[in-house]
């Protein structure tokens, strides 16, 4: 079933800025993983990356809380 980011972005309260950027550095991780994995995902690199930030499975430490 397709998932409808947008909807979800506009339940909550977003800095749509930070979530592009946590995304893009989750969906790079992702994509190294698999390729040291040699493994392939059901979806692509980015759904998964946005999933996983909406989802809450990504841990966000900005700079003035390291």
């Amino acid at each position: 079933m397709k998932r409808n980011f947008s909807e979800e972005l506009d339940k909550n309260d977003v800095n749509y800025y930070e979530l592009v950027n946590v995304a893009a550095q989750t969906a790079r991780m992702i994509n190294d993983q698999i390729r040291t994995d040699q493994r392939e995902l059901k979806h692509k690199v980015t759904t998964e990356a946005l999933a996983k930030v909406l989802d809450g499975r990504v841990v966000v430490i900005r700079g003035d809380e390291a």
